[in-house]
């Protein structure tokens, strides 16, 4: 709709425009045939009569330039007015829940993840290469890529399927 507008507005501007250039062709087209006239037929010195169209142009320029109406910018492209009082949308008056925030709890099936000082204390870390300066400038630390492989391995451990019970009837 927004876009309809615009183009719509667009197109009303580039038709005045037009319009406007054909009038003022006409008028410089009369003034030069006015001006030849003068020349020809005219008692008066060549000098005077273009010092006289030179003046009587350059008042017909102001008068134009006066008369041509200036639409004053009334919203931007984005639709919303200029100088509007309403500018913002009321507030809400139905009540929402608050957001609360509940840690996630994943069930492994599995032993519970060693903290990083465990890690190292159980020898954990000695198998898993130093971190890199660029890695460590991304963030990234060996104690997380230790935790995911142990994670890995004991998720599922302790999971033991229910067998689904046969009827002895």
């Amino acid at each position: 709709m927004l876009i309809g507008q615009e183009k719509q507005d667009s197109e009303i501007r580039r038709q005045i425009e037009e319009e406007d250039e054909k009038r003022h062709k006409n008028i410089k087209l009369k003034n030069k045939e006015a001006l030849i006239d003068e020349l020809m037929f005219s008692d008066m010195s060549a000098k005077d009569i273009i010092a006289i169209h030179k003046h009587d142009q350059e008042k017909e320029d102001i008068e134009i330039e006066s008369s041509l109406p200036q639409q004053p910018a009334t919203q931007f492209s984005t639709g919303i007015r200029l100088g509007a009082q309403n500018a913002f949308l009321p507030v809400p008056d139905e009540k929402i829940e608050i957001y609360k925030y509940s840690p996630i709890h994943v069930d492994l099936c599995g032993p519970e993840l060693q903290e990083e000082e465990q890690l190292i204390s159980l020898g954990y870390m000695r198998n898993v290469r130093a971190t890199s300066d660029s890695e460590k400038a991304g963030g990234f630390d060996t104690k997380f890529s230790c935790q995911r492989a142990l994670q890995d391995a004991f998720c599922g451990l302790f999971y033991f399927p229910v067998a689904p019970q046969m009827d002895q009837s």
